[in-house]
């Protein structure tokens, strides 16, 4: 059911040492201890759930990347939802006219396709699970339960996107070896993760909801996420912030200390990451865009 990873997907360190113990407040309330490389500093869920086993992890009606309860922190997060999904087309738009092909790997129930198709893109996505797989299709929607029907299927994509997707790939080298494949030639590869050097991450250090234990297999900084790129052969262009992802997170945080006025308290918080972003480029969350060489 578990498995543990001796050697950095990254650098190839062997030191990988246990810096955190972390809840999985979600699903299992089980609690999951991260590792650190020694030598690129990318954190790594050790031991974690292997590619059979993970599903379970999923498996709850507040996972709000399938699911809209009704709840408060459903009806904020599609409120920001809206506003995001604008964001990342204006960011796309200017690497990528209208009509280009588009590939968003790991496309959930399908908002960001639905939008970028209104916006006049040809797009196709990719979800292994079968509760975002059916929703979306059922949105008429061109959607693979993985890469090889792709590959199949379809002619190159001059962008593909991996919306906060990468940390939970299991083999990161391979998947991005696969959607190199898939790009078109100078296509472009956006990818947005969670930062752990933002303020926020260090705030609530083991209570940071972006941890999000066992399903976040692997946790990024600004530094390894390049190098992991950079070593299969992809060419780092520009980054971005995703500003609502530090009032988002510090509320889910807020929740799990079980804090009073969580909600004033997350837009504190909120507001004192995206500060701190705007002096060290350290935000919450971050979308970088790389190029096939």
């Amino acid at each position: 059911m578990y498995e543990r990873i001796d050697e950095c997907p990254i650098c190839s360190n062997t030191d990988l040492r246990n810096s955190v113990i972390c809840k999985d407040h979600l699903v299992s309330q089980q609690s999951f201890a991260i590792s650190t490389c020694t030598s690129c500093g990318l954190l790594i869920t050790n031991p974690r759930p292997n590619k059979e086993t993970i599903s379970q992890f999923y498996d709850s009606s507040n996972y709000l990347s399938h699911n809209s309860d009704g709840s408060l922190m459903s009806r904020l997060y599609s409120l920001a939802q809206r506003y995001t999904l604008w964001y990342k087309f204006r960011l796309i738009k200017k690497i990528a006219k209208p009509g280009s092909r588009l590939l968003d790997y790991g496309c959930g129930v399908g908002q960001f396709m639905q939008y970028m198709e209104s916006n006049k893109y040809q797009v196709r996505g990719v979800e292994p699970s079968e509760v975002g797989l059916s929703k979306a299709m059922s949105k008429q929607l061109s959607v693979y339960r993985n890469l090889a029907s792709v590959k199949e299927a379809e002619a190159k994509f001059e962008v593909i996107t991996l919306w906060h997707v990468l940390e939970h790939v299991h083999e990161l080298n391979v998947t991005i070896k696969q959607l190199k494949k898939l790009l078109s030639k100078s296509g472009y590869l956006v990818v947005a993760v969670p930062n752990t050097k933002s303020w926020d991450a260090q705030h609530y250090k083991e209570n940071w909801a972006a941890y999000d234990v066992p399903r976040h297999l692997f946790h990024f900084d600004d530094e390894n996420i390049k190098m992991l790129l950079k070593s299969n052969r992809l060419s780092f262009v520009k980054k971005a912030p995703l500003y609502l992802d530090s009032f988002y997170i510090s509320l889910l945080s807020e929740t799990h200390v079980n804090s009073s006025n969580k909600i004033l308290k997350s837009i504190i918080n909120g507001c004192k990451s995206n500060i701190y972003g705007a002096r060290t480029s350290q935000y919450s969350s971050m979308i970088y865009i790389f190029q096939k060489k």
